[in-house]
């Protein structure tokens, strides 16, 4: 990919916090975090707390370089609510802008960090109060008074029968109208006859299969990066990183400016070397001015 900073090739790989031994991020201090580029055309603010509405702790102008330790949901860019949490501790950046060359690890607690407010002292619970000694039983109440009783009333004398109305003699019922004809059915439209079927095309020749992935292995990666400077206006450039520790073995690599991006630097070969174990990286530098590079590679930890 031809003017390009960072080239990363092979597996996919995690830099972690603890062993980013070799990485720096142009300003002299070497710590561990995957390397990122901002990639809006304005720049990126760095947020205090993974959200828009954080408070702005600094900034970053377009194609700068940063390192990233890990990444957190946040507050929603553009509909991308995923945050990169900065390795030098100063906040975070919004991964809708920024461009990274590896596989970012998931924060722990999540993306609250150390700019979320502490959580206040939880307050005493407060005391219920002793029960009552139970009242006095009241008194009974005094019994009704004895009176006597009711005698019941003589039965009265049958009255006459009311006579019974005669019923109503039944209207008689009206002639039947008429029911009006229904309309006839319309004739169902006959149906349009269906286009002849088109013959399918050949299919297309199989893709070639991809390269194997290098399979995992338990433990840490490690990299190890060489800083080049590139004379001006020269052409295939063949820079490798240093060699990977024992125990380890070249899982991948790449290679960016560590000024800043300068134009005129086109990628020409950039591969891991299992014999040698290295990165190697080919360049052409075809700027008037000379240009320093670092060239990197990823060790993975040998099963």
């Amino acid at each position: 990919m031809a003017g390009s900073s960072v080239v990363a090739l092979g597996v996919l790989f995690t830099f972690c916090a603890s062993a980013g031994a070799g990485v720096s991020d142009g300003n002299g201090d070497a710590r561990g975090g995957v390397p990122g580029e901002v990639i809006s055309r304005m720049g990126q603010k760095v947020r205090k707390s993974p959200a828009l509405s954080a408070p702005v702790v600094g900034s970053y102008g377009p194609g700068a370089h940063v390192l990233i330790a890990c990444q957190a949901a946040g507050g929603r860019v553009e509909g991308d609510g995923l945050w990169y949490r900065l390795a030098d501790g100063q906040g975070w950046l919004s991964a809708h802008y920024v461009h990274v060359s590896g596989l970012v690890p998931v924060c722990r607690g999540g993306g609250s960090g150390s700019s979320g407010k502490p959580a206040g002292a939880a307050g005493a619970p407060d005391p219920k109060g002793a029960p009552g000694a139970a009242g006095p039983t009241g008194a009974a109440s005094p019994p009704a008074a004895a009176g006597g009783k009711d005698v019941p009333g003589s039965t009265g004398a049958v009255g006459p029968a009311v006579p019974v109305k005669p019923a109503a003699p039944a209207k008689p019922a009206g002639a039947a109208k008429p029911k009006k004809p229904k309309k006839p059915a319309r004739p169902a439209k006959p149906a349009k006859p269906t286009g002849a079927i088109k013959p399918t095309g050949p299919v297309g020749p199989a893709g070639s299969t991809g390269l194997p992935g290098v399979p995992g292995a338990s433990g840490r990666m490690q990299v190890v990066a060489q800083d080049y400077t590139v004379p001006p206006m020269s052409l295939r450039q063949l820079l490798r990183s240093p060699t990977c520790p024992d125990g380890t073995r070249i899982a991948g690599g790449g290679y960016f400016q560590p000024g800043g991006r300068i134009g005129g630097v086109e990628t020409v070969d950039a591969y891991p070397s299992v014999t040698g174990n290295v990165y190697l990286v080919g360049v052409n530098n075809t700027s008037p001015a000379a240009v320093d590079l670092r060239v990197f590679a990823v060790c993975q930890p040998v099963a």
